[in-house]
């Protein structure tokens, strides 16, 4: 694997392959997954690794990790992986995208937001390319997996989808509790459209309780 930041590698690996985070169960030998938010694309590797015939659509709009996620793809000899260098969205559009300015290059934690998530990062700016992920969906007749990583995106992204999202058999994201998004308000839309949603922290244990400005990971399962 190639990386930039060897801490955030570590971090990164600990919880997709040590704590599996998006660990799911399907009967399909080849599901289709879709990995917004692909970063260095250790969750597709995760995947290649649960279903090696799985087809995987990954977005990562980061101008400076995209030619480390087709590298990390090509070196580790990934079939039917399509990348796309791209942010969700609810528009298709040029966008502001915002990346970690400060000595650590925490790259992952890029976003559509200024500052980060929690408003705590120092960033820079960049255009990068925007789409709605309802054209992708159209498609294919099933997705077997739907797994985002958006720092702050899920929400509106999710609304976006919400006449496909009958055809999506599980959701695994990455909470983030932005001013835009609250947590109960985005359960009671998933709920309604027929998801059964669970909580956990980021090493994969369930959550009783949930504190404002806490990551946590959303598994949603059609009934």
């Amino acid at each position: 694997i190639s990386y930039l930041n060897a801490e955030e590698f570590a971090d990164l690996k600990r919880e997709i392959f040590t704590h599996q985070l998006y660990y799911f169960e399907t009967n399909s030998p080849s599901p289709v997954i879709i990995d917004a938010g692909a970063h260095l694309g250790l969750a597709t590797l995760y995947f290649k690794n649960l279903y090696p015939q799985a087809q995987i659509l990954a977005f990562e709009p980061n101008p400076l990790l995209f030619p480390l996620l087709e590298k990390n793809i090509a070196q580790n000899h990934l079939e039917n992986v399509t990348l796309i260098q791209a942010a969700l969205s609810k528009h298709n559009d040029k966008s502001t995208f915002y990346y970690d300015a400060t000595p650590w290059q925490w790259l992952s934690t890029g976003s559509l937001t200024q500052n980060a998530w929690n408003g705590k990062q120092k960033t820079l700016p960049v255009s990068v390319q925007s789409v709605r992920l309802d054209q992708y969906l159209s498609q294919y007749p099933q997705i077997d997996l739907l797994k985002l990583d958006i720092e702050g995106a899920e929400g509106a992204v999710l609304l976006s989808i919400r006449d496909y999202l009958p055809k999506i058999k599980e959701i695994i994201f990455e909470f983030h509790p932005t001013g835009n998004q609250k947590l109960a308000e985005l359960l009671s839309f998933l709920t309604k459209k027929g998801f059964i949603c669970t909580l956990t922290d980021r090493q994969g244990k369930k959550m009783k309780v949930y504190h404002y400005q806490e990551l946590v990971i959303i598994h949603a399962q059609q009934k």
